[in-house]
């Protein structure tokens, strides 16, 4: 624990500690005190003042030293994106993304380059990831036809240098994507 931090039992199964600018909530997660911490954590947060990250449930010691870097890696996410909660096991490509930005930048540079300016093609991908691919889903949502979510695929791999049908393509997409919205959020461009 922490110089200065204060450990405060909330209810059977939950503990609060206390310190400078963050608290963190423990629980063991299972049955009433999960209830109970979901219920106090709704009545004693204001709206949009907080943001929280939410690690996932794990096991032994070790599993709850990495269920705290969960929700850290979680809460770092909500305030980037300005969210007020972010559960890591619906967010973590986001918070890997967010973690090893530095690292993937210069992977995903050419992408997030095309794609900063050119918001028509990010909701074609976008379309295109959520349709795992199918032209013909990604028309349908899009009001397209197929061939033209084709022909602006094409158009992203000539400018990008990323070929989307393939699989590190759509990684890459992936990356490029939440960078972008990590870059909206905190309104600067990496």
């Amino acid at each position: 624990m922490s110089p200065g931090a204060r450990p405060v039992a909330v209810d059977p199964g939950v503990v609060v500690v206390e310190q400078a600018g963050q608290s963190v909530m423990i629980s063991n997660a299972a049955g009433e005190a999960s209830a109970s911490w979901q219920a106090m954590i709704g009545e004693n947060t204001p709206r949009g003042l907080v943001h929280l990250g939410i690690g996932l449930a794990r096991c032994g010691l070790a599993g709850a030293r990495q269920s705290l870097a969960d929700a850290e890696s979680a809460y770092r996410v909500a305030v980037a994106l300005g969210k007020s909660v972010v559960y890591y096991g619906d967010h973590w490509l986001s918070c890997l993304i967010l973690q090893h930005r530095a690292q993937l930048e210069p992977l995903v540079a050419p992408a997030v380059k095309v794609l900063r300016h050119d918001p028509e093609l990010c909701r074609t991908l976008e379309a295109f990831l959520a349709a795992d691919g199918n032209l013909t889903a990604t028309g349908k949502a899009l009001f397209v036809h197929p061939n033209t979510v084709g022909y602006r695929l094409k158009q992203f791999a000539q400018r990008a240098g990323v070929e989307p049908r393939s699989t590190s393509g759509v990684g890459l997409i992936q990356v490029a994507l939440v960078s972008l919205q990590l870059d909206a959020a905190s309104g600067t461009q990496s």
